[in-house]
């Protein structure tokens, strides 16, 4: 991570509210970015790397400032001390990511409404369990489409002669099973385009309780090598940190659902998905623009380049960058449809036959996951935003 190229850097350690360097505080003419993560630790770490390098290098292009506050305490109440002291010191825009920063949003956002909050990878909720979730006019929730970057990693997985195969989520979320069911799609596209029969293409899949990082986990990867699988991709933290020194104890490989994990030394990630970076970008362009809408979810897909992959030249030599892109650009413009059902749950009404799914393991869905949850904001409230989700 490249801190040097933001213009300041605000630096908190939220117990003592220590500013680094001085001269915070006053707003300018220049709008200031704040970015509310801890880019050495926790769970969401490697993202909050790659969003603060997009929000810095994007503030550097456009002439505005970026900071960053790094809260010491990752709980809730940590978090929103984090994004007051940076509204206190002028932000007008929070760029945010994780469970703990939606239900820190999800009161924020009506207290400070001159505020902006850009929420990645989720939507403000209460935290309460009861499933409750709120986006106002002053917060653009960007998700991704999950079930496009599924697909895409089934699809190179199983055109690369992979038929051994596994989906491991990291959760029992709608997250994890829509690029579960994405790759399950890919797979079996893969497969017909391959002139494959009934069943012959494999795939273990599962759904974990939950996003922690266990032994636990690392026994599940092994046994699923152990048995035969040759590639598993791993979605969600736990699986997913987990994965590549998984993969290399036991000699398999494995594709990262949102880590861009290429320029790591492992010699066990094939592909990763979903570039951050870019993310964050486009939201802030749109944003900057006028096309990032305030008070409902924002879709980002591969339309709009808002999901991706790369792989490892040295690990598929069957199928190329090239070809996968070729696939990208016909599911964004429609020419391929991915479904958004889980097709996983009744393969036989999606004619999933190529693709035999075994031991699928998965918890109840928590509460509040679901879409029809979401609470946004109508006109009469705000200026910005609508009731409804947009795709761009």
């Amino acid at each position: 991570m490249r801190k040097s190229i933001s213009k300041r850097i605000a630096l908190f350690l939220l117990a003592g509210l220590c500013a680094v360097p001085a001269g915070c505080g006053s707003r300018n003419d220049t709008r200031i970015i704040a970015f509310v993560g801890d880019t050495s630790t926790g769970e969401y770490y490697e993202i909050c790397q790659e969003l603060w390098q997009g929000v810095s290098a994007y503030a550097t292009e456009s002439g505005e400032e970026a900071t960053i506050y790094t809260p010491d305490d990752p709980t809730v109440a940590g978090v929103r001390r984090g994004m007051l002291s940076a509204i206190e010191d002028g932000a007008d825009v929070i760029v945010c990511v994780g469970d703990e920063m939606a239900n820190a949003v999800y009161d924020l956002q009506q207290q400070e409404r001159e505020t902006e909050f850009i929420l990645i990878d989720g939507i403000p909720t209460d935290g309460s369990g009861s499933g409750k979730s709120r986006i106002r006019g002053n917060t653009y929730s960007i998700v991704f489409n999950r079930e496009e970057a599924g697909f895409l990693a089934g699809y190179a997985a199983v055109m690369e002669g992979y038929r051994q195969i596994g989906f491991l989520g990291g959760s029992a979320g709608s997250d994890d099973r829509r690029y579960g069911s994405g790759f399950v799609q890919g797979a079996e596209a893969a497969g017909t385009a391959l002139g494959y029969t009934e069943g012959e293409v494999d795939i273990r899949y599962r759904l974990t309780t939950s996003n922690a990082i266990s032994p636990t986990l690392v026994s599940q990867i092994g046994e699923w090598f152990e048995e035969g699988c040759e590639l598993i991709c791993v979605c969600g933290s736990g699986p997913e940190f987990v994965g590549p020194e998984a993969a290399g104890q036991y000699g398999g490989r494995v594709i990262t659902a949102d880590m861009n994990r290429l320029e790591d030394s492992s010699s066990t990630i094939a592909a990763s998905g979903i570039n951050h970076i870019a993310v964050v970008q486009l939201a802030l362009k749109g944003l900057d623009e006028g096309t990032l809408k305030g008070g409902r979810k924002n879709v980002f897909g591969l339309a709009d380049g808002g999901v991706s992959m790369k792989l490892r030249d040295d690990m598929f030599e069957q199928f190329t960058q090239e070809d996968l892109d070729r696939i990208a650009e016909a599911i964004g413009s429609g020419e391929i449809e991915v479904t958004s059902s889980d097709v996983v749950e009744n393969p036989e009404k999606y004619e999933i036959a190529i693709c035999r799914i075994t031991g699928i393991e998965t918890e109840e869905e928590e509460a509040g996951e679901e879409d029809a949850s979401v609470q946004t904001e109508s006109e009469s409230e705000a200026d910005a935003g609508e009731a409804q989700d947009s795709t761009n």
